[in-house]
């Protein structure tokens, strides 16, 4: 059992911009407004959505994207005044500093730690997310093993695919 976290802006121009480039990668918001962030799951670290769109065509790579997957850019992002953040019960998280000293804590299991203790000789997921990680290798990123289907960047776990829950 987990708990989703979604956010908007206030800003309307802005709003319209994000909720323009999640439809161009394929993600769907909440209630036509609210953008996922990720999800905090008893025991994990909390799991961050890319939100990132990835496509290679004729031997070029084209990357769309809502925010850079770094902690400050991030942080940024969730500390303008016009940002709300919400939890999947719909209550806002009032307390943005609680919030990201949540999401920023490495304290908790990654999808990696768990394959490694639980599923040492192979795919728990049996190739459920074959080919995922490719896109993201182009961008530099690297994966532990070949069942990962998240990656840490600057602290941070994200995941492979944009449209979880």
């Amino acid at each position: 059992m987990g708990t989703n976290y979604y956010f908007r802006t206030r800003f309307k121009e802005l709003q319209e911009s994000y909720l323009k480039q999640l439809k161009k990668i394929g993600g769907e918001p909440r209630n036509e407004e609210w953008i996922h962030l990720g999800k905090k799951s008893a025991g994990w670290r909390f799991c961050w959505n890319p939100n990132t769109g990835i496509d290679v065509k004729a031997g070029r790579v084209v990357v769309t994207r809502l925010y850079l997957l770094s902690r400050q850019s991030i942080q940024i992002l969730l500390m303008d005044s016009f940002v709300d953040i919400m939890d999947e019960y719909g209550e806002i998280q009032t307390n943005k500093h609680e919030f990201l000293d949540m999401a920023f804590s490495k304290d908790g299991l990654t999808g990696d730690l768990y394959n490694q203790r639980y599923y040492p000789n192979g795919d728990p997921y049996d190739g459920l997310f074959k080919g995922r990680q490719e896109p993201w290798k182009l961008l530099g990123y690297n994966f532990n093993r070949k069942d990962s289907y998240d990656f840490e960047t600057d602290g941070l776990i994200f995941s492979v695919d944009i449209n979880f829950s």
